[in-house]
């Protein structure tokens, strides 16, 4: 199983060897160059910014589906308590707008006490 990546971990590390590669300019890694590893921290904090702001315009929106879902839904608990008030609860009706009849409900169980040890 892959590892998950912790962005900002790597970034918070990234800057640390900038910074020792940066007091010790003589370091060096084979097919890669302390510009190349500039250029790659830089592009990972850019795509991280945009993924956090695209992320709390998400959480924008998903608060605000959410609203709307919440009233709506308030809408529908009232319009089919409506209907089973003006059609009844046995109507075709009721059932048409979701409700379900008292003659197709399951009775109600109490549990067993269990036995005193």
């Amino acid at each position: 199983m892959a590892k998950k990546l912790i962005v900002g971990n790597i970034l918070a590390e990234s800057i640390k060897i900038k910074q020792m590669w940066t007091q010790n300019p003589t370091f060096a890694v084979p097919d890669l160059t302390a510009a190349e590893h500039a250029a790659q921290e830089s592009a990972l904090a850019a795509k991280e910014n945009a993924v956090e702001a695209l992320r709390a315009q998400l959480a924008g929106l998903i608060e605000e589906r959410d609203g709307i879902a919440r009233e709506l839904n308030g809408w529908n608990v009232r319009i089919r308590r409506g209907v089973g008030f003006t059609f009844g609860l046995e109507s075709p009706q009721y059932k048409m707008v979701g409700g379900t009849p008292p003659s197709e409900r399951k009775p109600t169980t109490r549990k067993p006490k269990a036995p005193a040890p």
